[in-house]
């Protein structure tokens, strides 16, 4: 067809090395014409795009895992902007992505962490290049609840901080139950009335 038409050809394709071995190809070339305008042959190279690929499907395999993964994972610009999320995290906050992307992860803090708080979290942040710990959040509908966060810098060839990633794992359920379990360990559970251990 790109003979008959002149047109550019710029084709990918898999072929088997002669270890049997497939590996990705880019066929791109043109079409020569005569001085009447008619094809009379075809110019062109063969690029090897093997590491290109398999780059690609690494990638498409990452995206797969961080959107089918229940943590939530969040990813900040250097100012603190928050760039992407996957679903988990949306699930988590309640928030929509569109309305996630571009604020700033503050948009979620409950108010029960003061300004040192923070500082030592930033502080642990810049000298380890990432902090883990328990955080209290708010969900968009209000409610307040416990979170397990962890935050790492992210840097590129270069050594150059590039992103922040953070990962959340609601941990409001395993609060209920270790609060259930001391209940349970200092109250009778028939009456309700505290024990001796209490």
């Amino acid at each position: 067809h790109a003979f008959r038409t002149a047109a550019p050809l710029s084709i990918e394709y898999r072929v088997q090395t002669t270890d049997e071995t497939p590996h990705w190809v880019q066929s791109v070339g043109r079409t020569l014409v005569d001085s009447a305008g008619r094809p009379e042959g075809m110019v062109g190279i063969l690029l090897d795009i093997d590491a290109r690929k398999q780059t690609e499907e690494r990638l498409r395999l990452s995206a797969a895992v961080i959107d089918s993964t229940r943590d939530g994972v969040v990813v900040t610009d250097l100012s603190a902007r928050i760039i992407a999320v996957n679903r988990a995290y949306c699930e988590i906050t309640g928030y929509p992505e569109s309305e996630l992307l571009g604020q700033n992860p503050r948009l979620l803090q409950s108010g029960r962490h003061d300004d040192r708080f923070f500082a030592d979290m930033w502080a642990d942040l810049g000298g380890k290049g990432h902090w883990q710990g328990e955080i209290w959040s708010r969900r968009r509908n209000g409610e307040v609840f416990p979170e397990w966060l962890t935050i790492s810098a992210v840097r590129d060839e270069g050594g150059r901080l590039r992103h922040y990633v953070g990962v959340v794992t609601d941990i409001s359920r395993l609060k209920q139950t270790e609060a259930e379990l001391a209940r349970l360990a200092h109250f009778d559970p028939l009456t309700g009335l505290p024990n001796r251990l209490l």
